[in-house]
């Protein structure tokens, strides 16, 4: 081997070395740490070297997989081996497209045979700057990088479906190697091709397909947890119905004691103002539904965020929203009100008293709905409702582009928000005739 192949081979071998571990991180979104990185150059390169200067086809590439494997496992996601092997082949499918892009420009663009660039000086590391600038640009697409975390998501869930997807994955490899190698004339590279398009076409069709599986399971999962919890209220309402039988043969033995009587009256009075039945009550004020199954999925929520909540509904909301509204404004409504009281909800759940209201009352042709919130003192609420802006960080508030879309498109509806009394106040105002 002369001086210019070894050169080749460890400039090559450095800057794949240095955008295997950036790119990674990206793709996976794990903390940058700059000892992890140079740990990880100095594993991966070495043996990128002798790789290169040993091997050719398979054995390289194996070898090449193998190394990376080792080399993330003790540094970037520390002994995690199964997120190493599964990173390890993202970043070899996405350099296994980028080489296929580079031999379109090779054989259609600069005319070259793909046997005479392969045995170039430089060809080895052109590849290589070529690969790395296109790795690096693409691990910068948030969502694709959010859609590999998600297809990680999904190999936990389903280990049978990862042995279909792992064979694909081989097969890919060794069509990547095939591609590398042994293209000799436009025939072959054009079979190549259309066994690559078939290969990604049936993975990405098995992605969606789970993907899709999958989010309807979490949320028949989410809907038996809340249906588990309903009948739990349902369960309290029947035992508060057999203890109220008995508060009313307690009230009949107090009949010729007044004071007692009275002190006895006020504190049942006070238990059901803040009991599951109390709610129960307030929400039989709605029609059936999205809305009523809305709040009392939200109320769910924040009895698992311990934030204390306080309803009151007029009687004839229920009339009025099952005569008075059409279907948009009714499902508008209903975003409305999910995004204001998740709003409320993340809100309060850090505030040192965690307390929402929620009031329901018709006035002059009109229903309005307030949801009342504490919240961190830290939090400049001002700032709420502006695009992009959260209390949640930075890219969780644009649910209120939503409220901000409907308010535009249904003149029905209006919103806006004030801080009153140290508490934060979203209201929604529906008109009709």
């Amino acid at each position: 081997m002369n001086w210019i192949n070894l050169i080749n081979i460890v400039l090559s071998s450095i800057i794949s070395s240095i955008v295997i571990i950036i790119s990674i991180s990206n793709f996976s979104n794990e903390k940058k740490d700059i000892k992890k990185f140079i740990k990880f150059v100095l594993i991966l390169f070495p043996s990128f070297v002798l790789i290169y200067t040993f091997f050719e086809g398979v054995t390289r590439l194996s070898f090449n997989i193998v190394m990376m494997i080792l080399a993330l496992y003790f540094t970037l996601f520390n002994k995690n081996i199964s997120k190493c092997v599964y990173y390890a082949v993202v970043y070899e499918i996405f350099a296994f497209i980028f080489e296929l892009v580079l031999s379109l420009i090779v054989l259609f663009i600069l005319k070259l045979d793909l046997n005479t660039y392969a045995n170039h000086e430089f060809s080895v590391l052109f590849s290589s700057l070529f690969n790395s600038i296109a790795i690096i640009l693409i691990s910068k697409f948030k969502f694709l990088c959010k859609s590999v975390r998600k297809f990680e998501k999904l190999i936990v869930k389903n280990n049978k479906e990862w042995i279909y997807i792992t064979i694909i994955v081989v097969l890919m490899i060794f069509l990547m190697t095939f591609n590398r190698y042994n293209l000799g004339n436009s025939l072959s590279y054009y079979i190549n091709v259309g066994m690559v398009i078939f290969v990604f076409v049936t993975l990405i069709y098995v992605v969606y397909n789970n993907f899709q599986k999958f989010k309807l399971e979490d949320k028949y999962n989410e809907m038996m947890e809340y249906v588990s919890k309903y009948e739990k209220i349902i369960n309290e309402q029947g035992k508060k119905n057999h203890e109220f039988n008995n508060q009313l043969m307690v009230l009949k033995g107090y009949i010729k004691k007044p004071d007692k009587l009275k002190e006895y009256l006020d504190l049942i009075i006070q238990e059901q103002r803040g009991g599951q039945n109390y709610d129960v009550k307030q929400l039989s004020a709605l029609p059936d539904g999205g809305i009523k199954g809305l709040i009392y999925h939200k109320l769910s929520k924040m009895e698992d965020n311990k934030i204390k909540h306080y309803i009151y509904i007029d009687n004839n909301t229920k009339n009025i929203f099952e005569s008075k509204l059409d279907i948009n404004t009714y499902r508008d409504v209903t975003k409305l009100l999910g995004v204001f009281i998740d709003n409320a909800i993340d809100a309060s759940k850090d505030a040192d008293l965690k307390e929402i209201e929620l009031d329901i009352k018709t006035k002059d042709n009109s229903v309005i709905i307030t949801i009342t919130n504490t919240f961190d003192n830290s939090v400049d609420v001002t700032q709420v409702g502006k695009k992009g802006f959260s209390t949640k960080g930075v890219g969780h508030g644009f649910g209120l582009s939503i409220v901000k879309d409907i308010k535009k498109n249904n003149k029905d509806i209006d919103t806006f928000s004030d801080v009153i009394d140290d508490k934060f106040k979203q209201t929604i105002i529906i008109y009709y005739k």
